[in-house]
């Protein structure tokens, strides 16, 4: 074999031993993300075969939602709401309550508002701006943005409403079916547009959990301190260290013996890592309604 011939057989060789290294780097790279992955397919899959997946129709389509029913003499139902951000399998607090309280005696069903919209239209932002960096922008042109941004977001919580209301309604009227009364547990920005529709009657549960509640238009709670203060049901407020600020000026506005806080020692809006103790802190609270 000439020389050539044995360089080029060598170079071949050591080519497609590169390229099957390569490739079992990028499998080891997949196999850390795709068992995740697949892991969730997997449990809804499971899910759906044991009956727990189950289709919820809002007068123009159905839906997916996680019904768990009480493995023992029921006591009650939880209604929980995900966070707008959050599906039904987001790893968290929401994911693992089918997993705990029917264990206790409660059923659970579980809507996600996956969907909701607080963005800001990039063309008013734009404006807005625009508005701030000219220093001969007239108070009119700053009136006509506020003007155009107030206008778009209130069309933006009408609409934002009326798309949790059209899963919140069937969901609530699947549980009453099943029993007399139901607890609301609810996340962040959905909480805060849940509450809303109990002041507006719209919704009827017996007592309301919510779990770092906040909303992108009102930073400062006004507008939920006064959802707050307007029930007359037992609520339990569940914040994390992050929230402590808002949750304290909460506890200082808040009237009334049937409102109740609690602080968890944790970060992140779902709890990670802390859920049994969040559920825990939920269940004492259920004991004594």
């Amino acid at each position: 074999m000439s020389v050539m011939k044995l360089t080029t057989l060598v170079l071949i060789i050591c080519l497609s031993a590169a390229f099957l290294q390569a490739q079992e780097e990028e499998t080891a790279i997949q196999s850390e993300v795709v068992p995740e992955q697949l892991q969730r397919e997997q449990q809804l899959a499971t899910q759906i075969r044991q009956g727990a997946a189950k289709w919820l129709n809002d007068g123009s389509a159905e839906f997916l939602s996680l019904y768990c029913a009480s493995l023992i003499e029921t006591k009650g139902s939880l209604l929980w709401l995900t966070a707008p951000n959050q599906t039904l399998l987001t790893p968290g607090v929401v994911r693992q309550a089918c997993d705990y309280f029917p264990n206790i005696g409660w059923q659970t069903l579980t809507i996600s508002p996956v969907g909701l919209d607080f963005s800001l239209p990039q063309m008013v932002a734009d404006q807005a701006t625009a508005a701030s960096e000219d220093s001969s922008a007239t108070s009119s042109q700053s009136k006509l943005v506020l003007a155009e941004r107030t206008a778009w977001y209130e069309a933006q919580e009408k609409s934002n409403h009326e798309f949790l209301m059209k899963r919140l309604v069937p969901a609530e009227k699947e549980l009453l079916a099943a029993n007399k009364g139901y607890v609301l547990v609810a996340i962040s920005a959905s909480a805060s547009i849940a509450l809303e529709a109990i002041n507006k009657q719209q919704l009827s549960p017996v007592a309301v959990v919510v779990l770092n509640i906040s909303h992108p238009k009102d930073p400062q709670q006004k507008q939920i301190i006064e959802q707050l203060n307007e029930l007359s049901m037992p609520v339990l407020d569940i914040y994390h260290v992050n929230a402590r600020d808002l949750a304290e000026k909460r506890n200082r506005t808040i009237r009334g013996s049937n409102y109740r806080q609690i602080l968890i020692p944790a970060m992140r809006d779902d709890f990670l890592g802390v859920e049994t103790q969040v559920m825990r802190r939920i269940e004492d609270w259920l004991g004594g309604l």
